[in-house]
């Protein structure tokens, strides 16, 4: 589906490749040919700064030997914390749904007394506001129960999918690789791009109202142009393959929706095959949308930094990057919906996109808070996980970090600094990756439960034919959301199967054989 999405993709790479090669053998030249020249004038500096202080080389070398391994303790404890965490999801979804909800009052109440205690009054009414808003949408949540039974209910169950088939997150960290290795490369490009323009473009001077002086290159249309180029692919890249792991993650769930007795030996290798063939396409043509309105947004903010000290400028733009950060927040929301339509049917962009428009105009707002209450349930992993893994390697790594220091007093203190600044930096280091393995668990969860509730809605019959039981177990919790919303969709066929184009049957059939793909 969507072959020209995926053609312009693989089009956009190879020009990428092509940036690459034209441009960097001339960088790799010019720093060979640099490094040589200067050998002995940074022999001579290194000479010069070992001489002033010989124990802060030391101090540096001695702390990174000390700082790896407790680098690795963070990497353990943050990736055994993100697997726990589904474990914890699954047994504690509706105790975290409340206190995701009722923290962030909590939060800015006391952030509003601190600043009234230190006198700043008009930030505490600012941020008392904001606390507000977020007490008075906890208690329109508590006010129907409901909504909170069927975001638990979502969380157990995905949690449970999840644990069974661990492929999915793997997936998800499986994509680090690609990530890492294409930015790299996209790295390589955006520098050889910009040194080959810089050493060829004019000097610019500016000087300000206040006689200060700026001086800048401008690399020309050209050099301009390119650098765009390699910054949409960024954007671009980064969106295809958050996509992909989302689309094959909710072909997962979608995959044990309609075929809990009969499931594949492997789901999500499954599920990813279809999303890099079948579905391919219309990932990159959706994700390509809020690209451009992200390379918009760079534009924008560039023009922000260069605007000058005209007010008048500085408010219009400050209102179009509102503007366009509202933009992309409301593009990727509806993609992270319509990706699920193309992971359930195999649809193309264009008619998962009309479809998602009609679930949202009938079931929008159900479909938003839902995703509100497990998002922010499932989020507050990633803060428990950086503080016990910034708590665990802090402790772990207090002594031997900081002994050297204190243990020889004939150490410079620019010698010490080095061990304190390296216990800093493990604990900084091992709390980020924490956050970043706990928000990839937190991501294959969020598509999930997206999953369920679009399936759910839009095909409920499919689950009692499938899982009567839980099927039963959602009629009971969802009997006032269904009185508010009538279910309009596909009934049951005569044979007691669903109608309509469920997964099953865009997966492999109406007689359940393998796909031919």
């Amino acid at each position: 589906k969507d072959v020209e999405g995926a053609f312009a993709f693989v089009a956009h790479l190879v020009g990428v490749v092509a940036i690459a090669a034209a441009f960097l053998p001339e960088l790799l030249a010019r720093s060979r040919a640099g490094a040589t020249d200067d050998a002995d004038a940074s022999a001579n500096a290194t000479a010069d700064a070992s001489a002033t202080d010989p124990q802060v080389v030391a101090a540096l070398n001695h702390a990174l030997s000390l700082s790896l391994p407790f680098v690795g303790v963070g990497i353990a404890v943050g990736l055994a914390w993100a697997v726990v965490w589904i474990t914890i999801v699954q047994a504690f979804a509706k105790q975290l749904i409340y206190v995701s909800l009722f923290a962030p009052p909590v939060f800015f109440g006391l952030t509003a007394l601190s600043l009234v205690g230190s006198g700043a009054i008009m930030p505490a009414l600012l941020v008392a506001m904001l606390g507000g808003f977020f007490l008075f949408y906890a208690l329109w949540i508590l006010r129907h129960p409901w909504r909170v039974q069927f975001a638990q209910l979502c969380l157990t169950t995905v949690s449970a999918v999840i644990k069974k088939y661990p492929g999915t997150y793997m997936a998800a960290f499986a994509s680090i690789v690609p990530a890492t290795v294409y930015h790299l490369g996209l790295f390589a490009a955006f520098t050889s791009t910009y040194s080959y323009y810089s050493t060829r473009a004019e000097t610019i001077t500016h000087v300000d109202e206040q006689g200060h002086v700026y001086k800048g290159k401008d690399i020309g249309f050209a050099g301009k142009a390119l650098m765009a180029f390699l910054a949409l692919s960024l954007y671009w890249s980064a969106q295809v393959i958050n996509n992909v792991v989302h689309v094959t993650n909710s072909g997962v769930v979608a995959t044990w929706y309609f075929m809990q007795h009969n499931m594949p030996a492997s789901p999500t290798a499954g599920s990813l095959r279809r999303a890099l063939s079948t579905s391919f396409g219309s990932i990159c043509l959706g994700s390509l949308l809020v690209a451009l309105v992200q390379l918009l947004r760079n534009a924008v903010e560039n023009a922000k930094r260069n605007s000058g000290e005209s007010p008048i400028a500085m408010v219009i733009l400050c209102c179009v990057s509102c503007f366009v950060g509202i933009l992309e927040w409301l593009l990727e929301l509806f993609n992270h919906w319509a990706f699920v339509q193309v992971a359930i049917y195999g649809k193309d962009f264009k008619t998962a996109a009309k479809d998602t428009m009609q679930l949202v105009k009938s079931k929008g707002l159900d479909g938003l808070v839902n995703m509100n209450l497990t998002g922010a349930a499932v989020g507050l992993g990633a803060t428990i996980g950086a503080l016990l893994t910034g708590g665990v390697v802090a402790l772990a790594s207090y002594h031997p970090l900081l002994s050297p220091a204190a243990q020889d007093s004939g150490l410079s203190d620019s010698a010490k600094s080095v061990y304190t600044i390296a216990f800093a930096l493990v604990i900084v280091v091992s709390v980020l990756l924490a956050i970043f393995f706990a928000s990839m668990v937190s991501s294959t969860v969020t598509s999930g439960t997206t999953t369920l509730f679009v399936c759910f809605a839009e095909d409920p019959a499919a689950l009692q034919a499938s899982n009567r039981e839980l099927h039963d177990r959602f009629e009971q919790i969802t009997a006032e959301y269904l009185a508010e919303h009538p279910y309009d969709g596909p009934m049951p066929s005569t044979n007691g199967h669903p109608a309509g184009p469920p997964v099953a049957q865009h997966m492999y059939g109406s007689g359940g054989a393998p796909p031919p793909y």
